[in-house]
């Protein structure tokens, strides 16, 4: 299906109509099935429901079609399950096969493990699932597959604070599908950089293929990059967001801290917080994102030299400034980094992108 879950639902479609005309149950079923599939990972998830009510009220599968018939309606289930943030996912992600598997499903059953990963806040273990699944199977560069493997692991080091990673895969893809554009957009929001994520974001505004799931994603984080930048949202996102909310696709939401839905909340009618409140009710959300300090040049040109490893007379020297400005510049460089150590100083710095800017600035 190339990416496109809006040509492979209309095909989908128009294999099991065709199947029914037919009167082949087989071809109903799995027809079925993969329309449920697609929908899931669309995002729409009472169209899923239905293809798979559908798919269950002809008779079984035969034999030459009952271990793709099963593994494909697991993996639907399974990704209806995390979407919704059902109380028995886990029993139905445990019925998928592993990802090294050889089945036709295996890019559905790594979005349905990396999305729990993720939405669990693990992303070492969302990192371990594209790694079976990259060592297993061919990405072709035009593939969805491929879109997903990248996306979830740009999304897992963007968790992780290890932006310079996440960008440094990101411009290493070779196409980049629209699970790959919403993560790239997440870690430009992460890196505070506001121009470039509404660069990215608003070609998808206009693009009418872009699925439920992500149409509501690109909502969310384009409020969400307002809230960050400015403290609030407008009223009108308010009401976008609560839209986004009330589609039910819990797993979406986890990627967004409780400060930012307390504010939407601020700015909608009581009954509709109410509604709000329940769908996010027991979620694990995200942390509240720090926002990037201001650095002076100075300050800079010292980061700089902590990440050569560079030691605070040889600082001075370098910079030709006497030790006591540079004890001094060192200090208020860590209370804005809110950093304690030399090491926690770098790891904020890179999660900020000031190292990388640096280096960018150097080279020009």
């Amino acid at each position: 299906m190339a990416g496109n879950t809006a040509a492979a639902m209309s095909e989908f479609a128009a294999a099991r109509q065709l199947g029914q005309t037919m009167k082949s149950a087989d071809a109903v079923r799995c027809a079925s099935e993969r329309e449920a599939l697609i929908h899931a990972a669309r995002g729409s998830l009472e169209e899923a429901r239905r293809s798979l009510e559908l798919a269950d009220s002809v008779e079984s599968a035969s034999d030459a079609f009952r271990e793709a018939s099963n593994s494909t309606s697991d993996c639907a289930k399974a990704l209806l399950a995390v979407l919704a943030f059902e109380n028995n996912v886990e029993d139905k992600l445990q019925r998928l096969k592993p990802l090294d598997a050889v089945d036709v499903a295996w890019p559905f059953i790594l979005l349905a493990r990396t999305n729990y990963d993720l939405s669990h806040q693990q992303p070492h273990a969302a990192l371990e699932a594209v790694t079976i699944a990259m060592a297993a199977h061919y990405l072709d560069p035009h593939s969805l597959a491929y879109d997903i493997a990248n996306a979830k692991r740009i999304e897992a080091y963007t968790l992780l604070g290890n932006t310079d990673q996440a960008a440094h895969l990101a411009a290493a893809c070779t196409q980049v599908g629209t699970y790959t554009k919403l993560a790239v957009i997440r870690l430009a929001i992460c890196r505070s950089q506001f121009d470039r994520a509404a660069q990215l974001a608003n070609p998808l505004t206009t693009d009418e293929s872009l699925s439920p799931h992500h149409r509501a994603e690109l909502t969310l984080l384009t409020t969400w990059a307002e809230f960050i930048r400015l403290g609030k949202v407008t009223t009108d996102s308010a009401y976008l967001v609560a839209a986004c909310i009330q589609r039910n696709n819990r797993q979406l939401l986890c990627g967004f801290p409780r400060s930012y839905y307390d504010d939407v909340f601020s700015r909608i009618p009581e009954s509709e917080q109410l509604r709000c409140r329940k769908v996010l009710e027991g979620l694990p959300l995200r942390r509240p994102l720090q926002r990037k300090p201001e650095l002076t040049k100075a300050e800079h040109r010292v980061l700089e030299q902590l990440a050569q490893g560079t030691k605070q007379t040889e600082i001075a020297r370098e910079l030709g400034l006497s030790l006591n400005t540079v004890k001094t510049q060192l200090r208020l460089l860590y209370r804005k980094l809110d950093a304690s150590s030399r090491q926690e100083a770098l790891i904020v710095a890179r999660r900020h992108g000031f190292l990388l800017h640096a280096a960018e600035e150097e080279a020009k």
